[in-house]
């Protein structure tokens, strides 16, 4: 199953989300709470060159449940391949999470967040040896601090273990609806 597109679409229904509320578009503003956006750094085990990938969250607050606790949904996949030798390995994911943002500081809050991923990854490796393709369902943990830049926008740094062979590093831009 080639998630690419699938991933390409969550992503382009992320971004649709984000600048139809930020457009004013009342609906969307009032079942998203926030969106992400942002570029991470890919480590897939076995394979020494981390890869680049896209990442996009949106979420939406349970003050009912927790003034703290969202529930989110991602989605990423792989723009620069981790690579090693001859062999090109692609992620893409999408997943649901339940997080808790703690505030710390000023203007620094953590997010912690657990969930499930559908993750699918595909071995290339130039017609040398045979390829893989792969997708599992896996449990997914992350920890985030966020960065409480102006006004609506936040910058935040994420480290998540997509699955138990891939993991994401990396940073980006925060919108907040109010």
């Amino acid at each position: 199953m080639n998630m690419k597109p699938i991933a390409a679409f969550i992503s382009a229904l992320v971004l649709l989300s984000a600048h139809s509320a930020h457009a004013g578009n009342s609906v969307y503003a009032e079942q998203v709470d926030y969106a992400n956006g942002g570029l991470t750094l890919q480590h897939v085990d076995g394979i020494n060159n981390m890869g680049i990938a896209v990442i996009g969250t949106v979420g939406k607050k349970f003050p009912e449940i927790d003034k703290n606790f969202s529930a989110e949904a991602e989605a990423s996949f792989s723009l620069i391949d981790p690579s090693e030798s001859s062999v090109d390995v692609s992620v893409y994911s999408a997943g649901g999470y339940g997080a808790y943002t703690h505030h710390l500081s000023g203007e620094l809050r953590a997010k912690y967040r657990a969930g499930l991923v559908l993750a699918h990854s595909q071995a290339d490796c130039g017609g040398l040896c045979r390829g893989s393709d792969d997708t599992d369902l896996d449990v997914s943990l992350g920890a985030s601090l966020i960065y409480d830049y102006r006004d609506n926008y936040k910058i935040f740094a994420d480290w998540t273990m997509l699955t138990s062979e891939v993991s994401h590093l990396g940073v980006g831009v925060r919108y907040e609806y109010k």
